[in-house]
């Protein structure tokens, strides 16, 4: 085992533990206030960030921080009332399920996060970096990201087009990304990730 090992392994405890302390139902809050809050600061950012410009002329990326605003306005708002329907789920006496549920909850969450964190850093490090090279999590959250990306619909995989770094000389491909050649091409990745 090596650093990053130890760290897979705190964010999946830190994630379990977290989800028996706050409950499946503020959990699922906090998932659908992430979500939305994406959508809101997509879909009013630009709106936004164009009146903070005219309001503040000197504020500088108006645009990005109207969207950030958005974003966590909308997640704080629906994990909050995530927070008060589970806060009335204890009272009512279903605070023992609420919270074992969300530990549950808590280790699919935290298993995601952990190859979400492989994917990037398969991304970011030269597959040869010591730290890849000697973990003895990464390759089986590799395998476990090839068996989600082998899961979703062909149709959604074609839709999500993430190209790999690249190094001179060197073609660096992150976990699902097939390389297919064809005569007289240079080898291109087709999307198959995430």
């Amino acid at each position: 085992m090596n650093m990053v090992d130890g760290v897979l392994i705190v964010v999946v405890i830190f994630s379990v533990l977290r989800g028996l302390w706050r409950g499946a139902v503020s959990q699922l809050f906090g998932i659908a206030g992430f979500v939305a809050g994406f959508f809101v600061a997509h879909r009013f950012g630009a709106a936004l960030g164009n009146r903070l410009a005219t309001s503040f002329p000197s504020l500088p990326h108006s645009t990005a921080m109207a969207a950030a605003l958005l974003f966590f306005l909308t997640w704080f708002l629906i994990a909050l009332a995530g927070a008060w329907i589970s806060h009335g789920l204890r009272r009512g006496g279903l605070g023992g399920t609420d919270r074992m549920v969300g530990g549950a909850l808590g280790l699919v969450k935290g298993g995601l996060g952990m190859l979400l964190m492989v994917w990037i850093l398969t991304l970011l490090m030269p597959p040869d970096h010591k730290l890849l090279k000697h973990s003895r999590l990464i390759p089986y959250a590799q395998e476990a990201t090839r068996l989600l990306v082998d899961a979703t619909p062909k149709s959604f995989r074609e839709r999500l087009k993430i190209l790999p770094r690249r190094s001179p000389g060197k073609n660096i491909t992150p976990p699902g990304v097939i390389l297919e050649k064809k005569h007289g091409e240079d080898n291109e990745p087709k999307s198959r990730s995430m």
